[in-house]
């Protein structure tokens, strides 16, 4: 919530680093599985990273850094470092989910007058403890959550004397062992009898010294397969550019070897995106149904925000647009057209102006993007600004941006505190040079990656001539998570029979039609498996009545009938004092002129139903002849009324 009207300086601090970095290089978090903890891959429905420094909503975040896993039940719970840009100095935050791949923020789980980092969490016992790196108390802390995952209370010093990185705790064999770092390139092994000592350095340690490549800890140490398995990172030449694991072939209390695996390193610096200069972090686990899921982080350039599109937004509001000196709607400040403009009346009309826009969908919403009008003109550009997020459209709350806009016609972005919402509301306070204008080429909204619905686009209304092939085209629509799935359905008009309904084309034959008929569509795409979001589009086909001869009379219906396209609308082929066109228009044969067969020509007949509709009682051979005439009455020489409306309402005309 960027404003100097409303909020704290330490809020106002938050919003520079925020505008600052917001597409900085940092540390943020990715999740991975696999069949075991050396075989990892990007998780299959994940987006990495999955949780960035955007994601700590209470305190401006630098970066998210060295992630450790604990599972309860159906719960997930990550610990890690988050950098205080407040306090200039590291804390410990924690998020949950409910499937590890999308986490929520829940607050900070652990802060100190010191620095804190590498929260190794682990149960024993029943109870839940923690051992951060806390170097600037030069010692080993012990930590225990009296309510698990908060409320976290010093238990005791385990190790002291040394400013000690990353210490990873861990039991085997009826022991308790610990490796603990000295800056980059020195491990030490340290036991215990019990978790809370006292703590025995090995005679062995330091088990590493000089190599950065090797000593400093990466990860919780991991039984596998019978193995125990440290994991390290690696600092050379730089520092995080990958992770490294070794199996440790001898650990007694005499004693410790260790070999590389062949498989290390594990994870590496892509070259590209979130993980693009460094991966220095892994802690994995193992499920149920044996394979691994696990968690590391990576430096490089996560995308912190996506626009969303704006297909399905509405305007809510406006206070004032320009309708009739130019086009000046405010429809215009999302029509993905910088060439056009939403600009205030010239002459009516006094600051403060407003749009409010319904986005079609609700999101965790980051910031937003001001275009100035960018035809070399000034009038309207906005000075003074505020931005609101809302979930109804009624209550707006506070604003959660507002300041200040250069003075120039370049694209101006705003990033704020995520705030979920469906409704946005852009307020222009005054204009660069005091006018009463206000104008706007774009505006743009920037949502949380992976939040964003995919985009149904059926295509555009479509025209085809009976008994011809048409196709229905959904491959404009999209997703930025991957692919789609595709549901066509009829939704008005004669019934088709549609093929391929569950693809991105679709197609039928239009129907035979005696008149202009409309044929309507949905198409439904729905997103990944793994999180399905479905949203859905329409699209209407107009069948025409194939007339080359413009005779009012389809080309089809005359060659079924006659053979031939040269017939005279006016004419009647079959003397029932029906035109052809008649016949046609009302779906008759043109070649009968007594379709019940009762020896009474059917004009006669239809003066039957005439007289009887209108009251005029019948004779009884009337009334039989008449039943005779109803397309699904029985000849049974009783007057069914029924199918005489049925009858009586097809041939005068109507449908």
């Amino acid at each position: 919530m960027c404003s100097n009207r409303y909020f704290t300086s330490a809020l106002l601090v938050l919003c520079i680093f925020m505008s600052l970095r917001l597409f900085a290089s940092e540390w943020s978090i990715g999740v991975y599985e696999g069949v075991s903890p050396l075989d990892l891959q990007p998780a299959s429905c994940a987006a990495n990273p999955v949780f960035t420094s955007l994601d700590v909503l209470d305190v401006s975040a630098e970066f998210v850094a060295d992630p450790f896993l604990l599972k309860q039940g159906n719960s997930w719970y990550l610990f890690f470092e988050f950098w205080n840009n407040v306090s200039g100095q590291g804390d410990i935050g924690y998020a949950t989910s409910n499937n590890g791949l999308d986490w929520s923020y829940q607050g900070v789980a652990l802060d100190e007058p010191f620095h804190l980092s590498y929260p190794y969490v682990f149960e024993w016992q029943g109870e839940h403890y923690m051992i951060p790196e806390t170097y600037q108390a030069d010692s080993i802390r012990l930590y225990k959550a009296l309510n698990f995952p908060t409320d976290w209370v010093f238990v005791s010093t385990l190790v002291s004397g040394r400013r000690f990185v990353d210490p990873s705790p861990f039991y085997d064999n009826g022991s308790w062992w610990m490796y603990a770092g000295i800056s980059q390139d020195t491990l030490y092994l340290y036991y215990a009898d019990e978790l809370t000592g006292p703590w025995i350095e090995h005679p062995d340690s330091p088990i590493i010294e000089g190599d950065a490549n090797i000593a400093r800890p990466g990860g919780r140490v991991l039984q596998y397969d019978n193995r125990l398995l440290r994991i390290t990172q690696d600092d050379a030449p730089s520092y995080g550019n990958q992770i490294r694991a070794f199996e440790v072939t001898e650990l007694s209390r005499d004693s410790y070897t260790e070999v590389e695996v062949l498989e290390s390193p594990l994870l590496s610096a892509s070259g590209n995106g979130w993980n693009q200069d460094g991966m220095h972090h892994l802690d994995a686990m193992l499920l149920p149904d044996g394979t691994w899921f696990a968690v590391a982080d990576g430096k490089g350039y996560p995308q912190l925000s996506q626009s969303i599109v704006k297909d399905n937004w509405t305007l809510l509001y406006v206070d004032n647009e320009e309708l009739f000196k130019e086009d000046g709607a405010a429809i215009n400040a999302f029509d993905d057209d910088t060439g056009t403009i939403w600009h205030t009346e010239w002459s009516v009309g006094e600051p403060p102006h407003e749009v409010q826009i319904n986005l079609g969908g609700v999101y965790n919403i980051r910031g937003f993007g001001y275009t100035p009008r960018q035809d070399g003109g000034a009038n309207g550009r906005i000075a003074d600004y505020e931005f609101f997020v809302s979930s109804d459209g009624v209550n707006w709350g506070l604003p959660v941006a507002s300041g200040t806009f250069d003075n120039d016609a370049s694209v101006k972005e705003v990033p704020f505190t995520q705030m979920s919402g469906a409704f946005v509301r852009l307020r222009a306070l005054s204009e660069v040079n005091g006018n009463r204008w206000a104008s706007m080429a774009e505006l743009d909204v920037f949502a949380k990656p992976g939040d964003l619905p995919p985009l149904a686009d059926a295509g555009g209304n479509q025209t085809v001539e009976e008994a011809h092939s048409i196709w229905l085209d959904a491959s404009a629509s999209s997703d930025a998570e991957g692919p789609l799935g595709y549901v066509w359905v009829q939704t008005a008009g004669p019934q088709v029979t549609l093929s391929g309904s569950d693809t991105v084309m679709a197609s039928f034959t239009a129907p035979l039609v005696n008149s202009e008929t409309l044929l309507g569509f949905s198409l439904t795409v729905t997103d990944s498996a793994c999180k399905p979001a479905s949203v859905t589009d329409s699209i209407e086909v107009t069948v025409q009545i194939a007339d080359m001869d413009g005779d009012g009379m389809s080309d089809i219906w005359e060659q079924n009938f006659f053979g031939t396209t040269a017939v005279l609308a006016t004419g009647d082929s079959d003397g029932d004092g029906l035109s052809n066109l008649d016949e046609f228009l009302q779906q008759l044969n043109p070649l009968d002129g007594d379709i019940n067969s009762d020896a009474v020509l059917d004009t006669a007949d239809i003066l039957l139903l005439t007289r009887h509709l209108l009251g005029v009682s019948l004779l009884t051979s009337e009334q039989a002849s008449v039943a005779d005439l109803a397309p699904s009455g029985s000849s049974d020489g009783q007057l069914n009324t029924g199918d005489l409306v049925v009858l009586y309402v097809r041939v005068m005309g109507a449908h």
